[in-house]
């Protein structure tokens, strides 16, 4: 018989008082997935008075299953709210490991979400629950994710990483496994609250995933890439190869990276590592270099003689040989303290320089200028209260004074903007007030400290923030908002720029992108001092 047929006759049965046949034919037609039977049969296991069957929950239970199965969304009405908990949270679990896609739907997830909050015995089967969330996607919007450990929720993410969107409690996942999932699956790493709390390995895994995430490192980060970071960031973006520091790449690496990436040798700005061999083998693989353009690097490594340039009367004046290289002058919208008139942008530095070590000191100033202008005398301290033509009178003079043991075609001067950010920066893309060991200590006492008790940046140039502000020799303007190389600034304006920030500039909104445009006819600060640069004429 069929199963409308098997179920017509057992209702004749149970009409005629033979429930014994009736409950053998329905059963039959259940058998055969007749909803109405199957029904029936559940209704009378439920409530235990027809068809003269006693009542037993799992039987009924069974039933609504196989009509929940057979799509009868009034059957998973009568499992949500069935009497017996314990059998109900069985079929349920059943449900969940044998037959999770019928739950697709908004209206199903929601009930079982709110039967799964308050049932205990699913939320301590974590393992089970991880496995559910990571198959339908859909119940996570009625979930709890407290109830998963830290791994759980790592292996969640990973399965889908959709589900870390609405996220908000990452304090739940490790450190540990954060770095699993940058490796892994880096984007579900772009809503993460607190990006200070990156590892270098996270921030590795997420700038080989994008690119621009390299200009939210601080400066910490990136000096602590090594080589093995730098090797796996520009084989994935030789973009990014003018922001390497090739000195920390080892002979494999670059020996690899010739052979895959030679095109990126056109961006080295350091082949002190690199021997005869390498260096025939970028040639043979990369037309672009030539004995010329290596020559040029070479030469500018001779130049490091010039760091410590003695003058008569006074001692070493110390200098520190900034490479060729590219930076991202200003600061991006989200740093703190951010000025609009600190717009980003791309700046290629195409010619090394030499900046001064420390500020220049009263005592040197004295020893060129004859006098010492500054209001809180010590021969160890920047000199101050230097009007704008006074700092340019006095590269000019040191100029002369050491012709003959600086280079013929170099000169003294003040950095531009960008040459001082640049060396600010000291590699890095952000400035992290909060990370950076550059930044002065002054305690209780508010005046300018001795230079050599200031702090270095990361290419061991001190007090760059904070002691005195320091002229540049740009005048202040509108930055674009295009790439630049070797950006001078308009030499003529009404107002000059200083830069760093004075010993009275709190600790805190002391940044290396902050201009200060300063009226350079007016009387000189106590704040103000300058910095001098050794560089090409040309």
């Amino acid at each position: 018989m069929k199963a409308e047929e098997l179920f017509d006759a057992a209702t004749q049965a149970y009409i005629d008082g033979n429930d014994e046949e009736a409950v053998r034919l329905y059963v039959e037609a259940a058998d055969l997935d007749f909803l109405d039977a199957v029904k029936v049969l559940a209704e009378a296991y439920e409530n235990g008075d027809k068809l003269s069957i006693d009542k037993d929950d799992r039987k009924a239970l069974s039933y609504y299953k196989q009509a929940f199965l057979l799509d009868d969304s009034e059957s998973f009405n009568k499992i949500i709210n069935y009497s017996n908990k314990i059998e109900r949270d069985s079929v349920i679990k059943d449900l969940l490991i044998n037959n999770l896609s019928v739950f697709s739907s908004d209206k199903y997830c929601e009930q079982l979400g709110m039967c799964i909050e308050e049932n205990e015995d699913f939320s301590s089967d974590t393992p089970m629950m991880a496995k559910v969330i990571c198959a339908l996607p859909v119940l996570a919007k009625f979930i709890n994710f407290n109830i998963f450990s830290s791994e759980q929720l790592k292996d969640i993410f990973i399965s889908n990483p959709d589900l870390a969107k609405t996220f908000n409690d990452w304090e739940k996942i490790s450190l540990n496994h954060i770095e699993e999932l940058s490796e892994k699956v880096p984007s579900v790493l772009m809503g993460y609250p607190d990006a200070s709390l990156f590892t270098t390995k996270i921030w590795v895994n997420l700038i080989i995933f994008n690119k621009e995430l390299l200009k939210k490192c601080n400066l910490e980060i990136i000096n602590s890439f090594n080589s093995k970071d730098w090797f796996e960031i520009i084989k994935c973006h030789p973009e990014l190869a003018p922001d390497c520091v090739w000195k920390n790449l080892e002979k494999e690496e670059i020996k690899e990276l010739i052979l895959i990436k030679p095109e990126i040798f056109i961006f080295c700005n350091d082949w002190s590592k690199l021997d005869t061999s390498l260096r025939q083998l970028i040639k043979s693989r990369n037309p672009k270099i030539t004995d010329s353009f290596i020559s040029k690097f070479d030469r500018i490594f001779e130049l490091k003689k010039f760091e410590n340039i003695p003058l008569q009367d006074f001692g070493i004046i110390e200098m520190v040989l900034c490479m060729p290289g590219v930076f991202y002058m200003g600061s991006s919208s989200d740093e703190k303290g951010h000025c609009v008139d600190e717009i980003m942008h791309k700046v290629t530095i195409s010619k090394p320089f030499f900046i001064g070590k420390y500020p220049v000191t009263q005592s040197l100033y004295q020893s060129i200028m004859g006098e010492n202008p500054s209001m809180d005398i010590d021969d160890n301290k920047p000199v101050e209260k230097v009007p704008y033509k006074s700092a340019t009178d006095f590269c000019r003079k040191l100029t002369l004074k050491l012709a003959g043991i600086i280079p013929s075609d170099y000169m003294f001067n003040l950095p531009t903007e960008a040459q001082w950010e640049y060396a600010c920066k000291a590699g890095c893309q952000k400035f992290d007030t909060g990370n950076d060991s550059s930044l002065p200590d002054y305690g209780t006492v508010i005046q300018t400290h001795s230079v050599v008790e200031g702090k270095p940046n990361k290419w061991q140039i001190y007090d760059m923030l904070g002691n005195v502000s320091e002229w540049c020799r740009s005048c202040y303007y509108k930055y674009p908002s295009i790439d630049e190389k070797d950006p001078t600034g308009p030499m003529i304006g009404q107002y000059r720029v200083c830069r760093g920030g004075s010993f009275k500039i709190p600790r805190d909104i002391l940044r290396p992108s902050k201009r200060y445009a300063v009226n350079p006819s007016l009387s000189a600060s106590p704040e103000i001092g300058f910095r001098i640069i050794l560089e090409s004429k040309r």
